[in-house]
């Protein structure tokens, strides 16, 4: 008898859930709506986004107007024996670079960590680091 109890009990639950599941299949409670193509941009404006055209624009206008600060040349001199973090500190107390460690994995990366030349270069503010590397590693400066 205990048997035919619980094979009914699960008999029952398994109804109960394939009814409960077809009420909720056949009246959802979710109301979906069309969106214009202007509330979808006003939506995505709201949470910060941008077209990629204008993203390109702020971009490339930052970019072609150089400050007075970013041309300004600066005297930079690496003495014999410096190493990379030496020449890093420099070029970072100069204001040349940002962040002494990514310069100093990015030219670890580029396999150029020894490849400095002794000498004095000439360098602009606002050169982004393969240009600030290949001037460093040049013989011909």
């Amino acid at each position: 008898m205990r048997k035919d109890r619980l094979s009914f009990l699960l008999l029952g639950l398994g109804i109960g859930i394939i009814l409960t599941n077809f009420v909720y299949y056949m009246v959802p409670n979710v109301e979906y709506r069309d969106l214009t193509d202007e509330e979808i941009v006003e939506r995505a404006k709201e949470l910060g986004m941008v077209f990629i055209k204008d993203a390109i624009e702020v971009n490339s206008s930052k970019d072609s107007v150089p400050t007075e600060a970013e041309s300004e040349e600066i005297v930079f001199k690496i003495e014999k024996g410096e190493t990379l973090e030496i020449i890093s500190d420099n070029l970072y107390n100069a204001g040349l670079i940002d962040d002494k460690d990514r310069f100093i994995n990015y030219a670890e990366e580029k396999g150029m960590a020894r490849s400095f030349r002794t000498g004095t270069y000439y360098l602009t503010k606002g050169m982004d680091y393969e240009t600030l590397l290949m001037t460093l590693t040049n013989k011909n400066n």
